[in-house]
Order: C-alpha cells, then structure tokens, then sequence
C-alpha cells in the first residue's frame, strides 16, 4: 500500500506538469482509435479493424454514457484505472514476484520497480520533449490507451501459469489461456507472450497442462478470427506481423544507446537477475527470460519499428511485469541467498484466488458480443484518417455553404465537447471526392480532403474559383496556437457550387 500511496502522489504531481488539453494527454490518435471503436462495438456494429477488440469493449460501457467524443469519457477511464489498476497492478506484480521463486521479498522489489519505475526512467533514458509527454502518460494511467492494461491481463496469465506450475492444477491453465486470449484480443502483439508459457511447459513435460493452456486459447483465437472476418471481409489469425531482422535490431540498439543514460545497465540488469533467478529456479527463469526476450527480439528486430519512434516502446510494455521480476531476483545472486531469502521470506498465499469464473467471463463474453454485433456497412458513420491511423466518428457539427459570386461563406452550429479545449477544422476537397470507401467488410472510408484553417469562429468566408466543392467540419482538440490536434468527430458533407 505505500509503494501505491507513492505513486498516486506521483500520478497527481505529474499530471499537472505535462502538457495537456483538459483530461487528453498525449497526441491522442490511439486512444480515439480505440475508443471509436468501441463506441461502434457499444451500438452493436464492427467498424474497420485498426485496433483489437478486447480494450475496445471495455470502453464500449463509458461510451454509453458519454457518447461518441473521447474526452467525455476520459475523466471516467482515467479515474478508473488510477483508482482501481494502479494498486491492482502493484498487486498482481507483487504476487508475480512472489511466485517467481524469490519469495516475499522478490515481491516486495518486483512490486517497487513496477510502481516507481516511470518515474525513474524519464530520468534514465533522458527522454525528449516529445517522447517524455507522449510515453510518461502511458506509463502513469493518464491515457486510455491498451498496452498497460493488457500487460497487467499477462500479469494474471503468468501468475496462473506459475501457480499451475507449483500445484499441477490444470484449471489454473485453461484460465491462463483465457486471459492470454484477452491479451492479444487487446493488442495483437501479445502473441509474442505465447513463448514463455509454452516454453516453460514443453521443458517440464506438463503435457496436460499444455493442452489445458491451448484450450484457454480457442474462444479467443476464434473471436478474432470474427473479428477480422467482419471488419476486414476476410479472416485473419494473431500472429507476428513484423519481418525479423538482425540490421534493424542493431540500428535499434544503436539508437538506444544514444538515448539513454546507458541501456548496457538495462541489459545486464535483466542478464544477471535471469541468471540470479535461475539459480533457485530454473524453470521460472526460463519463464521470464522468453517473456522478456519474446518482446525484445520481437519488437526490437522489427523492420518496420525503430527505437526513436515511441511504438517501440509502446509495443514493449507488456513484458515491462517480468523484467521487473528480473530486476528483483537480483539479490539472489548473493552467495547462498537464492536458499536463505525464500526461507526467510517464504510466500505462503492464505486462500486459493477463483479463477474460473474471471476466465469464463474474459474467454465467452468478448465472443459472444464479437458474434452478435455485425458489421458497419454505412457511408456516414466512420471517418478514417489514414495519415495518423484515425477513426473518427462522423457526428461533427452539419454545416451550410452559400455562394455569392466567387465568394463562399460556410456556417456550422458551435459543439463543444467536454474535458477538453476544442476548436474547428474546416476541410474541402472536389465535390465527390471527400472520402473513398471499400466496402469489403466493414466500411473503410477514407478520408480525402484538405484542411483549409483551423479557427475558434462558426464561420469562415474565402474566395474560390468556378467549380463544385465539398466541405466538412472537425471537432479537434486544441492545445495551442501552433499544436492543434487530433480530430475527435467530423461533421456531414456540404456541397456548395461557385460559378
């Protein structure tokens, strides 16, 4: 409870120095991505699949309530996972630590990194301006973004496993598998956390616990398969997406090495703690060591991630959990302390945790709502922005354009939306080409036109030459005369004719 009391501190402390817009920090694209898509899955439709389903249908609920415009739900979300994820997470890495093989005390160290640990590292990768207010939010509960919440779904995996392990209990690995399953349905890239578990479960013959994890497995892997089948008109399983390249992990390193303090410390820290853990034991070490390892050569080798663009490390935070559990199995590299500290501080769980019924609701009710909603075939309800990778609802202000002589003069009722400082965003293009849409599965339209200004007026009034012109107006969030970003909702089309 202190290390939570720490951070919350931190949490408030921090959330009024970084750069924000009312409750959006961050540049906010995924977010919107995110929560679009789920306020499409919360009237029951599947919008073009540029997101997973899980984080979406969490937020569905707030949308219900809040509408279509993401800010109006930030303050919920937020609060919520400040309040609730925050000392679930500490918990649940406490636990995790614990099981690691350590005891109480690798717990207490694994739970210590874990909470403190974004604090220390804005200091020790000397992070620029742009990436410090970008990744520092992520790391503190300020964004609804799904990286952190489905690490702390693989910190629920990875405890079953291990209790698994230590009890040859096969319910506790069917619900690993569920909650793997809700990981990936999160962020696809989960996938690579498959690797520890089966790794881990190959080299102790547990066959049937094997059989059990790749059970928990199928309700997700088949809702994806719904998913992407609706969204995207044909269907597509979660398996790594990026090329493996040796250049690009070196140029990565590199990168890294220039922008941290030292990231060698990092590097032996996990080596040593690997080695520290696999003194007491073995097969745990080699849990946490392809946990980490999984996401390091994963992500790090990718050919289409870099180490100074932040998706790298967005992508790596869920094994941030077991390279806190390395860092704590440091002190059992002290000659015999891999026997006295486990005795000293033996881990000795009261009562048994229920896992069955949190699994079945994470395995069945993602399938159930992914089965039943159907796909989103209108013109008018989705924009995508595909510069940013944006799903934008089409719920803006409806504007009006007259033409006097070659003078056009478009109008639009104000909107604002709440938690956050608004302006708007006036786009044209060619009567007709505003958007391109597909409509091979869910409907793709995509955005077509040019942003003319962005202004605080309902109005704007400019000259044109002869022709037919298309306009519509964005919602989006301001954050200063020069920085006005993203867009939160976009308005209908109007056609205006200049002579």
């Amino acid at each position: 409870m202190p290390l939570v009391l720490v951070e919350w501190l931190g949490i408030a402390v921090e959330a009024r120095r970084l750069p924000h817009s009312g409750w959006l920090y961050g540049r906010g694209w995924t977010e919107i991505r995110e929560y679009t898509t789920g306020w499409a899955l919360g009237s029951g439709h599947i919008v073009h699949a540029l997101a997973g389903y899980g984080f979406a249908l969490l937020l569905a609920p707030f949308s219900w309530f809040a509408g279509p415009a993401l800010p109006s739900a930030l303050p919920a979300i937020v609060l919520l996972q400040v309040l609730v994820l925050v000392p679930l997470g500490a918990l649940g890495v406490y636990v995790l630590g614990a099981r690691s093989g350590g005891g109480r005390l690798a717990g207490y160290l694994a739970a210590a990194a874990w909470t403190l640990g974004p604090f220390v590292a804005s200091w020790y990768f000397e992070l620029e301006s742009g990436w410090h207010n970008r990744l520092l939010p992520q790391l503190l509960w300020l964004t609804a973004r799904p990286e952190l919440p489905s690490a702390l779904a693989l910190v629920v995996a990875a405890v079953l496993v291990l209790r698994g392990l230590d009890e040859h209990r096969v319910v506790d690995a069917v619900a690993a598998g569920a909650f793997v399953g809700l990981a990936i349905g999160m962020l696809p890239e989960n996938v690579l956390f498959l690797a520890a578990p089966v790794l881990v479960l190959l080299a102790s013959r547990r066959w049937r616990e094997l059989a059990a994890f790749a059970g928990g497995l199928v309700p997700a892997v088949v809702t994806y398969v719904l998913w992407t089948e609706s969204a995207l008109g044909h269907a597509t399983l979660p398996l790594p997406h990026h090329a493996f390249s040796w250049h690009e992990f070196r140029i990565n390193w590199q990168v890294l090495v220039y922008g941290a303090w030292s990231p060698r410390v990092l590097h032996w820290l996990a080596i040593a703690g690997f080695i520290g853990l696999l003194k007491r034991a073995p097969v745990k070490a080699l849990f946490f060591g392809a946990w980490v390892g999984a996401y390091a050569l994963g992500e790090g080798a990718s050919d289409t991630l870099r180490a100074f663009n932040l998706p790298f490390f967005e992508l790596w935070l869920p094994a941030l959990p077991a390279f806190c559990v390395l860092i704590a199995s440091l002190p059992l590299l002290w000659p015999h302390a891999d026997v006295k500290l486990p005795r000293r501080f033996p881990y000795l769980p009261t009562r048994r945790v229920p896992a069955a019924v949190p699994a079945l609701v994470a395995a069945l009710v993602p399938l159930v709502w992914v089965a039943v909603a159907s796909p989103w075939h209108s013109h008018d309800a989705v924009v995508h922005v595909q510069r940013a990778s944006l799903l934008v609802p089409e719920r803006g202000p409806a504007a009006t354009a007259v033409a006097h002589g070659k003078r056009v003069t478009i109008n639009w009722e104000p909107l604002t939306v709440a938690h956050v400082q608004t302006a708007y965003a006036v786009y044209r293009s060619p009567a007709g080409g505003d958007v391109r849409c597909n409509d091979h599965g869910a409907a793709d339209c995509v955005l077509n036109m040019r942003r003319v200004t962005v202004t605080h007026r309902t109005s704007l009034s400019q000259t044109r030459r002869p022709g037919t012109f298309a306009y519509r107006i964005a919602v989006v969030a301001a954050r200063g005369p020069k920085k006005i970003e993203p867009l939160l909702l976009i308005g209908p089309r109007t056609t205006v004719r200049v002579r």
